[in-house]
């Protein structure tokens, strides 16, 4: 049969029908399979090109024969390389232009086959033709294309090449096509074959590199040949210089032989892609990698001969530092090694200019390799604590630059250089573990600082000094480390803790817990060689961590009660505090007599004799008072003891100085937290405690020792809060108001802390107070820091005590109001402020200070003209706190009653003598605003509430200069102020500046100021800089006049009115929009100023300033950033970013100040003419800034106006929605979203709906709708969540099922807004079932498949949420999906399984009992979808079917499910097989279809599992073969670990449904047959399994599955058992076996086959 050409051929089939098609097809097939492999050549070469050309045909009949002819084809020829294809008749069909991209596709491939079959001189002669037009081929195809060229040219070209070959190769020199083969060659001359296979070549990107090397490396001499043959091709093709340069410069650094362009691609060979700008924006598998050494070397050469290459800054340095840094050194230690030795060895003259260079080439490290950092570590560990101080130095600084600070071993190198005694080199290490400023900083001031894990801190200083963890070590006592590397640690490891996690760190072995070890670290600590400062903060660190695990350090510690005795004498008088509390602590790990004897041994020292040591006397009254609380709360003490102990410590105040008094009371109070202190017994008369004592106390309260009057104050308190009395409290009240005049700060506060105590309900406990580092109420409660409250221990149930508690707080009010505040002595005042501030601070929560809330505010009011500079702070703090405590209505009150107070509007109740014009006066002496402006401001802006934020301003540098006003946490309400007052500020400050400065009102009226602006502007404009210079001096002065006449300030409004009618139109019309830049910014300038003054006057000009200003955003704006952002993809940077920048800039502007301006003087007349400017604006504008800013000026229009904007809301919101939905820059859109929102709160009600539900339907358009939807809901979440509260059964099932859109954006912002919903996910679900349900059903029967398979996961989620809840709405869901799985197959529609199998589990009960056929019908439809072809598909479909026979345990799905499972198991047994016995196919489509064939056989083993577990025995004897086989096919050796685990675990249910079933005594014949070859056939398998997969999961499954079979066999009813032939294999399993877990139960399994009844073992 004589061949037709490629072309003849493409044109008959051209010419065709599908149904002539075929027929030839089908004959070509025919005589395929007829002809012998020595005949195959020629009929392929005219069925092959035939075929191919066919596949241009849409028909599928027709395809499907091509793939079975090119799929015989493939087998016939893969392995005959001697069989030739039709190359050139390939070639030609691929050229021909009208070939269609799949027939290309499938040409390529089997060109690359032709092509290796072809001579090799042929391969020579083709090979540039190849080359022809390869610019214009599809970058894979390209690829394919090259490899074979630079192929042939290796075979032919590795010597010379021929003349009329190197013409063809020259033909394409000056062409794309000629540019593409030589950048090919320069990626081929720089391949290296990468170690092992792994990773990629230097100078190359993953992608040039396979693009290069196709699908295996190359290597050896087929990589030389290439590149030899390459050079020849090169040298005759006469490139230009520059094309051939750079690849002559890498073959000369090639490695494999070394015998013989431009700075850009020079560059990139350098430094590769990593270092240049913009890639970070590079796809990883582009990066190119920098070249290696030799070829950077000889490119370093010659840019150094290179002008151009010396004026590429900063490349330049770029360059030099990669030579100096990457090449010498930046994979290597040995230039850190030879600078730290240098340090250490050279001349003292010398080593500063080494430290420098040391500190310089620490940069060089940054990012290097684990390795090196490692080296490095071990390096700086050596050099910490040279003797040179350059070195440590140098070791401190490399240890804080190149690790992060949760690296263990540079923190511990800054702990050693904490106690350096070079300046320089301890705040550098204290630095580095952030603790230069820790006595200055709060605890919030390293919120960003990154610890350690403390248990991996703790042993890495374990592991560098082992002596430290061990207890025994102390003995001697050295000190392992200095004091203040001890501080320094101590200090980190606590922060370690505080940032840890868990607050509970806790070890199996608590022994070895972290806080165990920390113990012992304390401990060492304390040695007698430290300081006092380290040991008293080892002490309170100990304290600090019994919170954290008070049963560890209370045992610990209950053995160390003789240490902790010898501590309670220390020098320093914190560390006899903190030993002190640790014995009370430890108390509780005492023996009641231990506790009882070791408190009578202390009592008796101070009964017997007084301690001859002040601070021994001192520790043991500590001590007392500690224990004795510590064994009350454990009950230890009997009444009697108590008493004897507390008349000790009376007798001690009554006997002692001030100092040792005040510790006795504090004592006492200890004791009082803990039970009502016992009456006292003197001079044969009994009384209470203060009573006795009331004498005493008042001459120690008269005294001057600040310190012990506070300690008295305080236990005035603590000693009140147990008490039941009245007149105990009343004698408290009067010791505490006899300070009423103390001039003492700190006397004052712990008064308001005593009184705070005897009100009630403090937020802190007794444990708080006793067993934690407690030192007064402002520092534990940290009010208005964001902590939260405490509740207080004492709950005062006893009607005794709440009645006497409730005398003392009248008695405290009556105090309070009728005597202290309104008092004329400047002292009483401010001791009743301090002490009011303090009740209000402490116990705010209490009934009744919020019910004194109005009076507290309207008593701290009349304080603020005090002119005692602590009365007049607090009182403006004490009203922040005030309003903060009231509740919405409170605050209303509380607002009105200020706002009343400070305009005098409102009648004084009672007057206080203050000095005329002190009212708000600054403490420095100069003259601030008023409170009464202040409030006026506020009023003014529609925020009365603010002037509590003023006040706290006003007030916050004075209260820093007082000491407990930091302690009050005021820093914290002056940066709450500044943050409510931020909105504002454009508005407030000009004003505030104004009132600061009170300008002079006197002003000069001017006439012809029109013509005096043209004079200045044509001035400013003319050609001579004489005249403008002289033009900007008037323009200066016509400005400040201008300014003047229009400011209703300084001048009536009248003439402020006329000024304006003449000046602004000329500024707006010639200033702003002339051409001149001069004059268009001096014209801005002046009208901002102009605005800010003339308020009222400003009104009939909005529209056109309004306007004017929104046009200047854009028009002014710079129009370089309009070229950026058309570049910015280009350049890297994201568009988001740059136009938040730009809106940023423009409302940074004056304009944007102007429009703030504009915003304070619309009035509601204002609208009439402003709305529908802006109105047209919307439709109109042009330029981002403008739009956005249309947007903004809206939502701060609405914002000021509200209510009045109501008869404009239908224009703005048509305008707005649409405005939304047309924007396509993000930024533009979310303001006209926030515009729209805050529009809609004054909208109709019948607005509203109509809105709202147009905008829930945009979840079912394009991308933009959707994104557009989710931007204006979360607007109208944000703006108007009151209005879209009435509309949730509508707005929320949308954001449910759109959480699960296809796009990520739409998606993200939907999820965001479901998070944001007040409600749990369960609840909201359950309140709009129906809704959400018919929506879902809608989404479901859309014709769109991303609404099918949004609405699938969304009915999946609904079913995890809900579960049985939902049964109620199951039958619309499971109409809708069953409706959805018959039909074609598309993308995702695995999604309507999963969501279907969820639904079966979670109302199997509903669906069963709705229709009894409903099962078998859903049964039926998963059936059918386990036998399409997409394996993706196909799997969902049998996890699925799992899921359904699970859900409803119908005996009867055993007949009907597994015969199909038994056939696709032996399906797949023959797929594995073919596999196994035949090589893998070429052909794609053959693999397609193979997979489609087959399943994951795990799925299906689970689905026959769930079959046996729901099936009746007698069902399962009947199939029994069928059985066995599936179990067995499962268990054969080309079967995955996953199917085999599968395998077993159906095997284990076999077994148990056999064991445990009810027919045990009446078992069919059959029953006995499946029992032995389960036994005898199944169990060797098991143990093959267990030879042939090494994973310890599968053998310990393994082994459980054999001892099911094992005693299934010794338990079940056999006339005939014989013996287990695989005993012996058991046997040698039991000793091979790793997992000792499956050891144990083999050995197990092996006990009951020697023990097996009625069989006769053999034994050897």
């Amino acid at each position: 049969m004589a061949e037709q050409s490629a072309p003849s051929a493409a044109a008959a089939t051209a010419e065709q029908t599908d149904a002539e098609r075929l027929d030839a097809l089908d004959r070509m097939l025919t005589r395929l399979a007829l002809a012998d492999d020595a005949r195959l050549a020629p009929v392929l070469a005219r069925v092959l090109p035939y075929a191919i050309t066919s596949l241009a045909s849409p028909a599928p009949p027709v395809r499907k024969l091509v793939m079975e002819i090119l799929s015989h084809i493939n087998k016939r020829v893969k392995h005959r390389p001697e069989i030739s294809l039709p190359m050139m008749d390939l070639w030609n069909i691929y050229t021909e232009s009208a070939s269609s991209t799949i027939v290309r596709n499938f040409c390529i491939v089997y060109i690359e086959m032709a092509f290796e079959r072809l001579p090799t001189e042929e391969k020579g002669k083709i090979a540039p033709d190849f080359l022809t037009n390869i610019s214009n081929v599809p970058a894979q195809h390209q690829g394919i294309i090259l490899r074979l060229v630079t192929k042939a040219i290796s075979e032919c070209n590795i010597h010379k090449v021929d003349d009329t070959i190197a013409s063809k190769y020259r033909a394409i020199t000056d062409s794309n096509d000629g540019l593409v083969f030589a950048d090919f060659c320069f990626h081929t001359l720089l391949y290296q074959a990468p170690p092992q296979g792994i990773g990629c070549p230097a100078g190359l990107s993953v992608a040039q590199s396979d693009r290069v090397s196709g699908k295996l490396p190359l290597k050896g001499d087929i990589l030389a040949s290439r590149k030899l043959g390459i050079l020849n091709v090169i040298e005759a093709m006469n490139f230009a210089p520059e094309i051939v340069y750079p690849l002559y410069l890498s073959a000369a650094s090639d490695s494999l032989y070394l015998n013989i362009s431009l700075w850009s691609c020079s560059m990139v060979m350098f430094f590769g892609e990593t270092g240049t700008v913009g890639a970070e924006n590079i796809a990883a598998d582009l990066k190119v990698s920098p070249a290696h050494s030799s070829l950077r070397m000889r490119l370093m050469s010659v840019f150094c001969r290179s002008i151009a290459a010396a004026n590429a800054f900063p490349h330049t340095l770029q360059c030099i530092f990669g030579c100096i840094y990457g090449i010498l050194f930046f994979h290597k230690t040995d230039m850190a090694i030879r600078l730290f030795t240098a340090l250490r060895l050279e001349d003292q003259s010398l080593r500063l200019t080494i430290q420098e260079a040391a500190t310089s080439l620490a940069t060089a490290y940054k990012g290097a390799s684990m390795i090196v950092l490692k080296d490095l570590e071990v390096l700086l560990l050596e050099n910490c604590e040279a003797e040179q101080s350059e070195v440590r130095f140098s070791a401190i600084r490399w240890a804080t630059t190149l690790y992060d600070t949760r690296h263990c071993p540079s923190r511990y190198i800054c702990m050693s250089g904490a106690s350096d005694v070079k300046l320089d080199i301890r705040e550098m290490a204290l630095t580095g573990l952030n603790l230069l400023n820790d006595g200055r900083q709060s605890s919030a001031g390293s919120v960003d600082f990154n610890y350690p894990d403390v248990t991996e801190m703790i042993d890495f200083i374990g592991h560098q000094r082992p002596q430290l963890l061990h207890s025994d070590e102390q003995k001697n006592g050295k000190m392992l480390f200095p004091s203040k590397t001890f501080l320094s640690m101590i200090k980190f490891l606590m922060k370690c803790f505080e940032s840890s996690d868990s607050p509970d760190i806790v070890q199996e072995e608590p022994s070895h817990s972290p806080v165990a070890k920390m113990c012992v670290i304390l401990e060492h600590a304390m040695s007698y060689e430290g300081s006092s400062e380290l040991h008293a903060l080892a002490l309170k660190s100990l304290v600090d961590l019994s919170s954290r695990e008070p049963k560890l350090v209370s045992l610990r510690y209950a053995d160390r009660i003789q240490w902790l005795r010898t501590l309670m004498g220390h020098v320093d008088p914190d560390a006899r505090e903190a030993a002190s509390r640790l014995l009370g602590i430890a108390s509780s790990a005492l023996s009641s007599s231990a506790a009882v004897t070791l408190l009578s041994e202390l009592t008796l020292t101070l009964n017997q004799n007084r301690p001859s040591r002040f601070e021994n006397y001192h520790g043991v009254l500590c001590a007392i008072g500690y224990l004795t609380a510590g064994c009350l709360k454990q009950s230890y003490i009997p009444e009697e003891m108590v008493k004897n102990v507390v008349d000790i410590l009376v007798k001690v105040v009554d006997s002692e100085g001030s100092t040792l008094a005040s510790v006795a009371m504090e004592s006492l109070g200890h004791i009082a937290l803990r039970c009502a202190l016992p009456s006292i017994n003197q001079n044969s008369s009994t009384g209470t405690l203060l009573s006795v004592l009331h004498e005493k106390l008042t001459k120690l309260l008269s005294e001057n020792d600040t310190k012990a009057i506070q300690k008295i104050l305080v236990s005035l308190g603590h000693i009140s809060w147990n008490e039941m009395s009245f007149p105990h409290l009343n004698n408290a009240l009067d010791l505490i108001f006899s300070l009423s005049r103390s001039k003492v700060e700190d006397v004052l506060f712990a008064a308001g802390e005593a009184l705070s105590f005897i009100w009630g309900e403090v937020p802190v406990t007794a444990d708080v107070i006793l067993e934690t580092n407690f030192v007064s109420l402002s520092q534990a409660t940290n009010y208005l820091t964001g902590d939260a409250l405490l509740v207080s221990s004492n709950s005062y149930e006893r009607s005794g005590c709440e009645e006497a508690r409730a005398v003392a707080r009248e008695e405290i009010i009556k105090k309070l109001f009728e005597t202290l505040i309104y008092s004329s002595r400047k002292e009483e005042r401010c001791a009743g402020t301090v002490w009011l501030v303090s009740l209000t601070m402490y116990c705010g929560r209490h009934p009744k200070i919020l019910e004194l809330l109005p009076q507290i505010q309207e008593a701290l009011s009349h304080l603020l003209g005090d002119p005692n500079e602590l009365t007049q702070d607090l009182a403006s703090q004490g009203m922040s706190i005030v309003y903060e405590l009231g509740d919405a209505s409170m605050k209303e009150q509380l607002v009105h009653a200020l706002v009343n107070t400070l305009t005098g509007a409102a009648r004084k109740k009672k007057a206080i003598k203050v000095h005329k014009g002190t009212i708000g006066n600054n403490p420095t002496g100069g003259k601030l605003s008023t409170y009464k402006e202040l409030c006026s401001l506020a009023n003014e802006m529609g925020q009365p509430d603010l002037i509590y934020k003023f006040m706290d301003l006003a007030n916050y540098q004075a209260a820093l200069n007082s000491k407990r006003g930091a302690a009050f946490g005021f820093s914290k309400i002056a940066r709450q102020a500044g943050e409510a007052l931020q909105p504002y500020l454009n508005a407030l400050i000009p004003r505030l500046v104004r009132y600061q400065y009170d300008p002079d009102k006197n002003i000069q009226v001017s006439k012809h100021l029109r013509k005096i602006w043209t004079t200045a502007f044509r001035a400013m404009d003319d050609i001579k800089e004489t005249v403008r210079n002289a033009g900007d001096i008037l323009c200066r002065a016509v400005s400040s006049l201008t300014v003047r006449l229009c400011d209703v300030s300084l001048t009536s409004t009248s003439d402020a009115n006329e000024t304006m009618n003449i000046v602004l139109p000329y500024l707006l019309s010639e200033g702003i929009l002339s051409k001149v830049s001069s004059v268009q910014k001096a014209s801005i300038s002046l009208v901002m100023k102009l605005a800010k003054g003339a308020g009222p006057a400003l009104r009939p000009h909005l529209p056109e300033l309004v306007s004017c200003m929104l046009e200047c955003l854009s028009s002014l704006e710079d129009q370089r950033l309009n070229y950026v952002e058309m570049h910015a993809g280009n350049a890297g940077i994201k568009t988001d970013k740059l136009e938040s920048l730009r809106i940023a800039v423009a409302k940074d502007s004056p304009m944007w100040e102007t429009l703030d301006i504009c915003i304070k003087v619309i009035d509601k007349n204002s609208l009439d003419l402003l709305i529908p400017r802006l109105a047209q604006m919307i439709r109109s504008a042009v330029g981002l800034n403008t739009r956005v800013g249309v947007a903004s000026f809206i939502t701060l229009l609405v914002q000021k106006v509200m209510i009045d904007i109501k008869p404009f809301t239908t224009l703005l919101l048509k305008l707005l929605y649409s405005a939304v939905l047309e924007e396509r820059s993000s930024a533009a859109k979310r303001a006209f979203a926030s515009s729209c929102a805050t529009v809609l709160k004054y909208a109709s009600p019948s607005q509203a709906e109509r809105l709202i539900e147009d905008t829930t339907s945009l979840h079912s358009g394009g991308n933009n709708d959707q994104l557009s939807g989710a931007i204006l809901i979360k607007a109208y979440l944000s703006n108007a969540s009151d209005i879209l509260g009435g509309y949730n059964a509508v707005v929320i099932p949308v954001i449910f099922v759109s959480r699960f859109d296809d796009g990520k954006d739409t998606s993200a912002l939907y999820e965001e807004l479901w998070e944001d919903l007040p409600s749990s996910e369960r609840v909201t679900l359950t309140l709009y079932l129906p809704e959400t349900v018919s929506l879902l059903c809608d989404c479901m029967s859309s014709s769109s498949w991303a609404d099918k398979r949004k609405s699938a996961k969304a009915t999946k989620k609904l079913c995890d949420v809900l579960g049985e809840s939902l049964s109620a709405h199951h039958h619309n869901i499971l109409k809708s999906l069953l409706k959805e799985l018959p039909g074609r197959f598309w993308e995702g529609k695995d999604a309507i399984l999963d969501a279907l199998a969820s639904l079966c589990s979670c109302c199997h009960a509903a669906i069963a009992e709705e229709d009894s056929s409903l099962p078998s019908v859903i049964l039926n439809a998963v059936c059918a979808a386990c036998s399409r072809k997409s394996k993706l598909y196909r799997e969902a479909a049998f996890l699925c079917l799992q899921k359904v026979i699970t859900a409803f345990r119908d005996p009867e799905f055993f007949n009907t499910i597994f015969p199909m499972l038994y056939e696709v198991s032996n399906q797949s047994l023959v797929c594995k097989t073919k596999g196994s016995s035949s090589i893998t196919s070429s052909v794609g489509t053959e693999q397609q279809e193979s997979e489609g064939a087959s399943v994951s056989l795990d799925k299906v083993l689970n689905c026959a599992t769930s079959c046996i577990i729901v099936a009746l025995p007698k069902d399962i004897i009947s199939k029994k073969k069928n059985v066995l086989e599936v179990i067995l096919n499962s268990l054969s050796p080309e079967e995955s670990w996953q199917a085999k685990l599968s395998s077993f675990l159906c095997i284990k249910e076999l077994c148990h449904k056999f064991q445990n079933s009810d027919y045990s005594d009446t078992w069919p014949q059959d029953a006995a047959y499946l029992v032995q070859e389960l036994f005898h056939v199944v169990s060797p398998k098991v143990i093959d399994s267990i030879h042939l997969v090494k994973i310890a999961q599968v053998h310990t499954a393994a082994s459980e599955c054999l001892l099911e079979l094992s005693k299934l066999y010794r338990d079940f009813t056999l006339t005939n058992r014989t013996e287990a032939k695989f005993e012996d294999d058991l046997a040698e399993l039991c000793e091979s076996v790793k997992s000792e877990q499956a050891k144990a139960l083999l050995k197990e399994c092996l006990a009951i086959l020697k023990t097996l009844p009625g069989v006769t073992m053999t034994t050897d």
